[in-house]
């Protein structure tokens, strides 16, 4: 564990020394420790469990494509976004993303279920 009490993981998400086992999301060592990035990693242990049991390559996690990138929602209407590097993202571009249903449907999309919420 790191001084945060995360699991420390290496560049394919497996918790040091062990070769089976994975971490995810918030609970483990590997930046950014953001919402978005946990669902991405969610995926990327899809592909890499069915990399392994096909004797294929892991794929790597690279965190630095969310560097800098922040998104907030303001409510059903309204978003602000930082982009990589400092930028502001518009308020068309960031509402897309997380006011409307607070990615809810992204979730739902990624469950194989319908999204009737909104």
């Amino acid at each position: 564990m790191d001084d945060a009490g995360r699991l420390q993981v290496d560049k394919y998400l497996r918790v040091e020394g062990h070769d089976n086992i994975y971490a995810i999301g918030d609970c483990n060592s590997m930046a950014p420790q953001l919402a978005y990035a946990a669902g991405e990693q969610g995926q990327l242990l899809v592909k890499n469990l069915l990399a392994r049991e096909n004797k294929q390559d892991l794929v790597e996690w690279d965190s630095q494509q969310y560097e800098g990138t922040m998104i907030m929602g303001l409510g059903p209407s309204q978003a602000a976004g930082q982009m990589p590097g400092g930028e502001l993202m518009s308020d068309e571009m960031a509402v897309p993303f997380k006011a409307h249903d607070l990615m809810v449907a992204r979730f739902h999309e990624l469950a194989g279920l319908e999204n009737n919420v909104f």
